[in-house]
């Protein structure tokens, strides 16, 4: 009896004392992130038929659960994983939002201030000082597109940074988390029960990996688990851990494509990427920092091509034909470097992009890939097919597409089956701006036509406007500062005019009908004449009235071209003529903005629901220390009496010891 007395308290000194290290154990993790509370299960013996009685024989430990809820930590992975993304969308899209929205680095204020300079041009047109003012915030207008460039480019660089960080980062949890499944599956393979602490650290390890990716997770029947990203690609699958690498695109240097290696091949994730740090980066890439490359070099390029349009119309305090102002938006350079050809193509064809008219080119990004005979170009923005054509017959050869405001130029050599060409029209616009006016003296603020009519005149007619179109035209260019030839338009009647040389009197058209009195006539028009610039005469001239056109020469007093000039700022020349240069620069403001302020209101409500999610993730399998205080009081006290047992039973041993003697 004395010995199933023993045996009776060593089991309950043994159990007591099992339950009483795993309360402490419990106490002593209350405050480590991820940890599940562990229960020591006590179950009875089986007991002794003794005397036609079943005895008890005490108890035993059956084994020490954690405590874990399976659907809770699902919901967990799912919502770190959001609330990731949006934090870190949310930083960067501020980041943008912060550099573009700034007055001081903005762009809105630069365009501002360089169409004030030309307004002041336009007052003071002599002026030699204002005109290198107009000349000093050119300069800093180019300047601003480059900053912002710059500092897009370098947000970019550490966007990249981050993914390849973060890739990493996968990597090594893959592999940690594949170790624990090893060790796991052996424990629990070897029936030494379950190793709680080692998938409390997998579990850790899960979580640590879903901040950073959106993940899916399997549990498999020997307690090993598999974890797969983007639409359902392995990254574990037992004690196998595949790796995720970051490599430069083949067909865009500066971006970074996502593959996940297994060892055996490699497949490309980086479009079924979501969720997460990694989620929220390249997301932030697509949405935020590629469009605002994009509009950005778009409403560079639209001042480049509108004010270089408008001031080789001009004249300058030289007497000359107005060149430049800016750099030619198709110069060879520029034109070569918006075409990326794919370094993996067997093909030698080298394509690259004229701007045809950036009233009509949009923001969008193109690929252009040579398939079954053909090439398609495709807007990747939403892949839209914009145009298929054949291989040109000879080349160099010159494909409009005209419903995107550009032609690709085929160079040289020709395309295989695959190659695959990467198409941005507008990305580098900001970044390749610059000022080729410098000297003062050059900028054609003048009209290089003037037009008078001659003081005998006895009707009246009245000179009512000049404009030049083009002064590439023989007209300008056969005698440099001169017009050939100057034009009198002599009036026979009322409705009829001839069009002479006058320089030699000789007629060059005539006589033209069709002069209509007291209305504007376009007198070149009228004529069949396209001298690239044009008289408009209204009122009712008198027959024998003249009117002479000849070179403005010395007229630096002429404004009229600068006002041409300066009224492109309110003019609609971009987006298919329905906004000017501001409306156009403030919608990828008001979107980035739009975008960061939706992103913080989900960035709350996510965290929001993370912490939700947290709290019934503790409240399940955390750590209550008052519970586990009053447990320990409890199980200390069992233990205790499983001594006082032992005692008990050492007493009545020895006792019959005694009465042997």
């Amino acid at each position: 009896m004395s010995g199933n007395f023993l045996d009776v308290g060593v089991s309950g000194l043994l159990v007591n004392q099992a339950a009483i290290n795993t309360t402490s154990h419990n106490i002593a993790n209350a405050n480590t992130e991820g940890y599940s509370r562990q229960v020591a299960q006590i179950d009875t013996r089986f007991p002794q038929f003794i005397g036609g009685n079943y005895v008890g024989t005490g108890a035993e430990l059956d084994t020490i659960t954690r405590i874990f809820d399976v659907s809770t930590a699902l919901e967990l992975q799912a919502n770190i994983s959001s609330s990731s993304e949006l934090d870190v969308y949310l930083e960067q899209a501020s980041r943008v939002n912060n550099l573009i929205a700034d007055s001081s680095t903005g762009l809105t204020e630069g365009i501002q201030q360089f169409f004030s300079a030309i307004q002041t041009v336009a007052d003071e047109p002599s002026s030699i000082s204002a005109r290198q003012v107009l000349v000093s915030q050119s300069q800093l207008l180019v300047g601003r597109f480059q900053t912002l460039s710059n500092q897009l480019t370098s947000q970019a660089r550490s966007i990249n940074i981050g993914i390849e960080s973060t890739a990493e980062e996968i990597t090594a949890l893959g592999q940690t988390i594949a170790d624990l499944n090893i060790k796991i599956a052996a424990a629990t393979g070897g029936g030494l029960g379950n190793p709680n602490d080692l998938q409390d650290q997998r579990d850790r390890a899960i979580n640590n990996l879903a901040e950073l990716v959106d993940i899916q997770t399997i549990r498999l029947d020997d307690n090993t688990i598999s974890v797969f990203v983007g639409s359902g690609q392995s990254l574990v699958v037992g004690a196998t851990a595949n790796q995720l690498i970051s490599q430069a695109k083949t067909d865009d240097p500066r971006s970074l494509d996502l593959i996940l290696d297994s060892g055996a091949g490699q497949v490309p994730v980086t479009e079924t990427i979501q969720g997460g740090e990694l989620g929220g980066l390249l997301r932030v890439n697509e949405q935020i920092i590629e469009p605002a490359f994009n509009v950005l070099g778009r409403v560079a390029l639209a001042i480049q091509d509108t004010v270089n349009e408008q001031h080789q119309l001009g004249m300058d305090l030289n007497n000359e034909i107005g060149d430049l102002f800016f750099k030619d938006i198709n110069d060879q350079q520029l034109m070569d470097a918006r075409v990326v050809t794919d370094s993996t193509n067997v093909g030698t064809a080298n394509f690259s992009v004229l701007i045809d008219d950036t009233s009509i080119l949009n923001s969008s990004n193109y690929e252009l890939r040579f398939q079954a005979g053909n090439y398609i170009l495709t807007d990747i923005t939403d892949n839209s097919t914009v145009l298929t054509f054949p291989p040109p017959g000879a080349v160099p050869a010159t494909i409009p597409v005209a419903s995107e405001g550009f032609s690709l130029i085929l160079n040289s050599g020709a395309a295989v089956d695959g190659d695959n060409f990467a198409v941005f029209p507008s990305r580098n616009g900001a970044a390749d701006i610059s000022l080729e006016i410098t000297n003062p003296n050059r900028i054609a603020a003048a009209l290089p036509v003037n037009a008078i009519s001659s003081p005998a005149n006895t009707g009246s007619g009245e000179i009512a406007g000049v404009s030049v179109t083009d002064t590439s035209t023989p007209q300008f260019i056969n005698i440099p500062s001169d017009l050939d030839p100057p034009l009198t338009f002599e009036f026979i009647n009322a409705t009829t005019f001839n069009v002479r040389d006058a320089n030699t009197n000789a007629v060059i058209s005539g006589p033209v009908a069709g002069f209509v009195p007291n209305q504007e006539n376009d007198m070149l028009a009228l004529a069949g004449l396209n001298f690239g610039y044009e008289i408009t005469i209204a009122g009712a001239p008198a027959a024998n009235d003249t009117f002479t056109a000849s070179y403005n020469t010395n007229g630096f007093g002429d404004n009229r071209n600068m006002l041409l000039i300066g009224d492109l700022q309110q003019a609609n020349t971009m987006d298919n003529n329905r906004s000017n240069y501001q409306q156009a620069f403030g919608r990828i403001v008001s979107e980035v903005g739009t975008r960061t302020q939706e992103a913080r209101i989900n960035s709350e409500a996510a965290n929001s629901l993370l912490e939700q999610v947290k709290n019934r993730r503790e409240s399940i399998s955390g750590v209550n220390l008052d519970e586990e205080a009053a447990k320990l009081i409890k199980f200390e006290q069992a233990y205790q009496a499983s001594a006082q047992i032992i005692q008990v039973a050492r007493a009545l041993f020895q006792t019959v010891i005694e009465s042997t003697r």
